[in-house]
């Protein structure tokens, strides 16, 4: 888990993570997934969890490619995606049609998915027209949404949670 809750796997006693971080000021590491230590060799490891990113641009940010922390999938059979990682913007302009993500990685078979990291943008101006996403991981069950969090001068913030319709 991260900004939301990591999904149990389907084998006794594979637990999911908890929720811990910043909503507004994220700065931490998405944690990995829970790895597997069955009869099979080597071991399936969890996923790694997404990395931490923190940006300061004065001008514009113009995203039209990707900005990602997102979490990865288990590598073998039962085991457990990374939860996403935080992606920390202050801008002055918001710009472009590309994605900006900090998504649970998804667990491998009977591996839950990690839960999603969280996402914080504060502007001056936005006319970002691409995809923000925070949402967990799928596997056994899915991984439970993280924060968005938009916010501009003079006005409170937003905080969306948001899974793309998915139970988790």
């Amino acid at each position: 888990g991260y900004g939301g809750y990591g999904a149990s796997g389907g084998i006794t006693s594979a637990y999911g993570g908890i929720t811990y971080g910043s909503v507004t000021a994220p700065v931490d590491l998405g944690s990995g997934g829970g790895g597997y230590n069955g009869s099979q060799t080597p071991p399936a490891a969890g996923g790694a969890g997404g990395g931490a990113i923190r940006l300061s641009v004065t001008g514009t940010l113009q995203v039209d490619g990707r900005i990602s922390a997102r979490g990865l999938a288990g590598t073998g059979p039962s085991a457990g995606g990374g939860s996403g990682g935080s992606l920390n913007l202050t801008v002055g302009t918001l710009a472009g049609s590309g994605s900006i993500d900090a998504s649970g990685g998804p667990g491998n078979a009977l591996g839950g998915g990690g839960g999603g990291g969280r996402i914080a943008i504060t502007y001056s101006v936005n006319t970002f027209a691409g995809l923000m996403s925070a949402g967990g991981g799928g596997g056994y069950a899915r991984g439970g949404a993280g924060t968005v969090y938009t916010k501009a001068p003079n006005q409170n913030g937003l905080v969306v949670v948001d899974n793309g319709g998915q139970l988790g």
